[in-house]
């Protein structure tokens, strides 16, 4: 449930952690030579809707906010989606210099919250052990979570540096396409907020346990592997196996991440799409799923869904 927080993260430093918990060297952008035969290798991941109303369709792709490098790259089916739009939308357009200098500004509203030393602690050795950035003890408690999220999956190979969002937010602009935020990082910060303000210490330490306990570390890892995969029944599952429905806490916080941000977002993408674009959505995955995703969102708002099989 809290890879929801990745997009955040993907501000975070990459710097490397200390030796003693041998962690990986920091990740490096791939070679054109690299690149190149990374897009030749290119397979399809993740889950692929078309969406049509009046007369065009735009896409809807279900995304992961940290990867492997191979995983970057659009394979044949997602590629021919691309090829059929014009423009991207993505949760946050992090690559976007105004939106940068407000999450920024908004971070340091926030800087100089109280926390309980104990739980301070907690939080620095998790850092270390997830090698995270040394320097996130400076963050808001909701923020080093996000980092510390970030880092489940570093020894594996899975970095926010090879974001799916963020890599077709640089390749978006690389083929001059317009690139639109559905939300704003001020938004998200205070959706954050508010599940730790209302959550109070008890959510707290839910979530560092969760962390301590290794759960959110088989959650993260289980999540990658059914989205590189493009397990759709798996994944239309994951209530069942996320480990994350187990407390009214687990489903508050699930209210607040996901569903309550997704008629928002719909509401966006409608708003593009009606004005005559042919967009292309990257959102993190949860985000498509059940009655409250937004393509079961869409389709109440008269648009023909399909999911496209890869």
């Amino acid at each position: 449930m809290r890879c929801l927080l990745l997009p955040l993260a993907l501000l975070a430093s990459l710097a490397a952690c200390a030796a003693e918990f041998d962690c990986p060297a920091a990740p490096l952008p791939p070679t054109p030579a690299e690149m190149a035969a990374d897009m030749r290798a290119a397979t399809d991941h993740g889950f692929l809707w078309k969406v049509t109303k009046d007369g065009h369709s735009s896409y809807l792709f279900g995304t992961i906010h940290a990867a492997r490098r191979e995983w970057m790259y659009p394979g044949p089916q997602v590629r021919k989606a691309l090829d059929a739009s014009d423009s991207l939308a993505v949760e946050i357009d992090i690559l976007d210099p105004p939106t940068m200098q407000s999450f920024v500004e908004a971070i340091r509203a926030r800087l100089g919250q109280p926390i309980a030393p104990e739980t301070l602690s907690r939080l620095r050795n998790l850092a270390q052990q997830e090698c995270a950035p040394s320097d996130i003890s400076a963050l808001p408690v909701e923020l080093q979570f996000a980092e510390l999220e970030s880092g489940a999956g570093r020894r594996e190979g899975l970095h926010p540096f090879y974001g799916i969002d963020l890599f077709l937010s640089g390749w978006a602009r690389g083929v001059h396409w317009p690139v639109y935020s559905l939300e704003s990082p001020v938004f998200q910060l205070d959706v954050l907020h508010k599940m730790f303000l209302e959550g109070g210490e008890a959510a707290t330490k839910e979530a560092l346990s969760d962390f301590e306990s290794g759960k959110v570390h088989r959650q993260f890892l289980e999540t990658a592997r059914v989205w590189a995969e493009g397990d759709m029944a798996r994944f239309s599952h994951y209530f069942e196996w996320c480990e994350c429905q187990h407390s009214d806490q687990d489903r508050r916080m699930m209210k607040l991440l996901n569903d309550d941000r997704n008629p928002g977002m719909a509401g966006k993408i409608d708003a593009l799409h009606a004005q005559g674009h042919r967009v292309f959505v990257a959102v993190g995955s949860l985000h498509m799923l059940g009655p409250v995703g937004i393509p079961a969102l869409l389709a109440g708002r008269g648009y023909q869904v399909e999911q496209v099989n890869y």
